[in-house]
């Protein structure tokens, strides 16, 4: 029985230590900045990706876990919500 459990919880374990290694990959690469609106730290491109995915999915975790993002959840929302009011200003 204890041999089963063990068994089970591998495969969890070896997620979680996935998620930490990319926890810790995602701290590393953002150093702390001083942003006033209008300076974006993550470029545009990135932004308007991300935005499309957003209008798809209402999950903004799956960027933070994403290598292809490496920026926090704040500064992703922040910066989103700078591109979306610029965007209703020039539309």
């Amino acid at each position: 029985m204890e041999r089963a459990i063990e068994s089970a919880l591998i495969p969890i374990r070896n997620q979680l230590a996935k998620l930490d290694r990319r926890v810790r990959h995602l701290e590393v690469k953002e150093p702390p900045r001083v942003v006033t609106p209008g300076q974006y730290t993550i470029p545009r491109d990135d932004l308007l990706r991300m935005q499309r995915m957003m209008e798809a999915s209402d999950h903004i975790t799956e960027f933070v876990l994403s290598e292809d993002f490496p920026y926090s959840a704040i500064v992703i929302r922040r910066e989103l919500e700078w591109l979306n009011a610029e965007m209703s200003v020039a539309s």
